[in-house]
């Protein structure tokens, strides 16, 4: 093996077991502006989690606006969506109409709260870029 190589897989493997040593296996690490989990490339995992909170928007809308960083919207949402469950159960009542504005709140709230990262990260890029 080359040296140039060796020192490199050395160097991969001090950081390895640096970050083993840290509070955990799950604890986040930053290169530069990116965070991600220890073992996982960055950006892998994210779309997956975002996946699951748009499905969690359509199936649990409540549990999806918690899980987006929004917990008052969540209460209200809760009761919305749980007022659109019972009123489906009963006959000749719109049910329909509150579970689907709690299901499309919590669709928008989740992608809102993808855009409120992405101008978080832009205005701590060009506070940086500004020397600040």
């Amino acid at each position: 093996m080359a040296p140039a190589a060796s020192a490199a897989s050395e160097a991969r493997g001090a950081r390895a077991r640096r970050l083993r040593a840290q509070k955990g296996s799950c604890q986040r690490v930053t290169e530069g502006d990116r965070w991600h989990e220890p073992g996982v490339e960055p950006g892998r995992r994210r779309g997956h989690i975002l996946a699951m909170r748009y499905v969690l928007a359509l199936i649990i809308p409540p549990l999806a606006l918690l899980l987006s960083g929004r917990p008052f919207q969540a209460v209200f949402n809760l009761l919305l969506w749980v007022v659109g469950l019972v009123a489906l159960l009963l006959p000749m009542v719109p049910g329909v109409l509150p579970w689907g504005i709690a299901t499309l709140w919590a669709v928008l709230g989740v992608h809102g709260s993808r855009q409120e990262a992405r101008d978080r990260r832009l205005i701590a890029q060009a506070l940086r870029a500004a020397g600040r």
